[in-house]
C-alpha cells in the first residue's frame, strides 16, 4: 500500500515549484501554501503508516513555519 511508483518525481516538481514560487516576492504567498501543503501530505502520509519517527521532521518544518511571529521576538 503507498503511492504509485514514480510519484516522488511529482513530490519533487512540487518541491522545486515551491522554491521558485518563494524566491520571487510577489509569489511568496502562494509558495507557502503549497509547500505546507506538501509538509501537511508528508507528515499525514508517516502518521499514516505509523512511521511515527519519520514524521516529526516534516511536523516541525510544518509547525515551525505556523508559528505567528509574536511568539518567536
Amino acid at each position: 500500500m503507498g503511492y504509485p511508483s514514480g510519484f516522488n518525481y511529482v513530490t519533487g516538481a512540487l518541491e522545486l515549484v515551491t522554491v521558485v514560487l518563494l524566491a520571487r516576492l510577489r509569489t511568496r504567498r502562494v509558495g507557502c501554501l503549497v509547500g505546507a501543503t506538501v509538509m501537511g501530505a508528508a507528515t499525514s502520509t508517516l502518521l499514516l503508516h505509523s512511521e511515527h519517527a519519520h514524521a516529526v521532521a516534516p511536523a516541525v518544518v510544518l509547525l515551525g513555519r505556523m508559528t505567528p511571529k509574536k511568539l518567536l521576538t
